[in-house]
């Protein structure tokens, strides 16, 4: 079962370090995100949200760049 309090995502276009790096500080800039996690490998995206809204988190990722849907 799902972290009730994680927000996850899959991020598609991750593919060196500088991508994940791009990524996680685009989400860390969401105003009312706690915590991110980035994996490179399996293009997952976890964001510990505080009072914040799936599409807001959505947006960031899309602004830096790359395609994200909730996973």
């Amino acid at each position: 079962m799902a972290d009730p309090f994680v927000l996850s995502l899959i991020v598609e276009g991750i593919h060196c370090e500088n991508c994940l790096a791009n990524v996680t500080e685009a989400l860390n800039k969401v105003p009312g995100v706690v915590g991110v996690r980035v994996d490179a490998k399996t293009g997952r995206a976890d964001v510990t949200p505080g009072d914040i809204k799936a599409e807001a988190v959505l947006a960031a990722v899309r602004d830096a760049g790359f395609e994200a849907r909730l996973a």
